[in-house]
């Protein structure tokens, strides 16, 4: 599977800043964006999307998610030409607008925008000259389009949750660990002291005229901080994998969760996690003694004001479903929670 690498963000800026609308899409009684999490709307002509143009927004969009068991696109992509768009389609969650125009754009640029014609929206204008200067525009910005993307995905589940919380595991966090975060109102919490917090989403979904399982987690433990060495990546999957162990058993006699390293191994990098140091984790999770597994990210941060080591991470399990949304919606928890 290729690894598609986003570049890093600080969490306390949780979105780009986009300029205001204009004028009368100020004063418009907004709707509710449609589409599904995940989808992205191409606003292109029939022949700009069979081309070189098409060719390139589907090598970066349709780029496989690491660490999935079964390989999923970044994104779901909807294409339809600009008259249907505005006919159809203008409050589509996330827009992405060709404009080719040799008259009317001296210089190539990509545009962001929110909230153009429906609440919680986020529009991208790709303007250019010919066809090789758009291509050109996508290959160079595909990576800050991808994110703000993501970004915004992320956004409108922590609105979401934020809207429909659940009062009594926050409640219980705050006690016990000192920490905020935005808990859905389904979730349940397995278990908690004052180092660590299980908590838990169960649910049952339709399909082939069955009901399957769906289960989603976050464990959130922390430990002294003590030296520099606690940051090596070897020395922080091992703490994982010991706290995976401990807290999180499996449905047999003897199972219990732990990092998957055979087929892909984790990936890492440094962030700026609401302005505390740590470590971003994506990768697949697996069940010792048993046969279960799924994707997993994971959050190390250093709290320096209680000088102690956070652990935040999530899972999703979904083993008759396409697992990216349901990881997604984890990620957006384990990226809520703070100090």
């Amino acid at each position: 599977m290729r690894y598609f690498k986003f570049i890093g963000f600080v969490f306390s800026v949780a979105l780009v800043l986009f300029s205001s609308c204009d004028g009368d899409e100020k004063n418009q009684m907004f709707m509710s964006v449609s589409g599904n999490p995940g989808d992205v709307l191409i606003v292109s002509t029939n022949s700009q999307w069979n081309g070189q143009i098409g060719i390139a927004i589907k090598s970066h969009f349709l780029a496989p998610v690491y660490g999935m068991p079964q390989e999923e696109a970044l994104f779901d992509l909807v294409q339809t030409k600009p008259s249907d768009f505005e006919r159809i389609f203008e409050t589509f969650r996330s827009v992405v607008i060709v404009e080719m125009d040799t008259n009317r754009f001296a210089k190539g640029e990509i545009e962001y925008r929110k909230d153009v014609w429906a609440k919680g929206q986020l529009v991208i204008r790709i303007k250019g000259s010919s066809r090789d200067e758009v291509v050109e525009l996508i290959n160079e910005n595909a990576k800050q389009m991808i994110r703000i993307i993501q970004t915004k995905e992320l956004n409108r589940l922590a609105a979401k949750y934020k809207a429909h919380p659940n009062k009594k595991i926050k409640s219980q966090l705050k006690k016990y660990l000192g920490i905020d975060a935005l808990i859905p109102k389904e979730a349940v919490l397995a278990t908690i002291d004052s180092t660590h917090a299980w908590i838990r989403i169960e649910r049952e979904k339709l399909k082939g005229g069955y009901q399957h399982q769906v289960s989603q987690g976050l464990l959130i433990t922390k430990y002294a901080y003590v030296a520099k060495q606690q940051f090596f990546d070897s020395a922080l999957l091992k703490q994982r994998d010991m706290v995976l162990k401990k807290y999180i058993p499996g449905p047999s006699e003897g199972s219990y969760m732990s990092t998957e390293f055979r087929y892909y191994p984790p990936t890492s990098k440094e962030v700026d996690y609401y302005s505390h140091f740590g470590k971003e984790f994506h990768g697949l999770w697996r069940m010792e003694n048993d046969f279960m597994g799924g994707p997993m990210v994971t959050y190390f941060v250093l709290n320096e004001e209680e000088g102690m080591i956070y652990c935040i991470s999530g899972y999703a399990f979904a083993p008759q479903f396409n697992k990216r949304e349901y990881y997604r919606e984890i990620e957006a928890i384990a990226k809520s929670v703070t100090f």
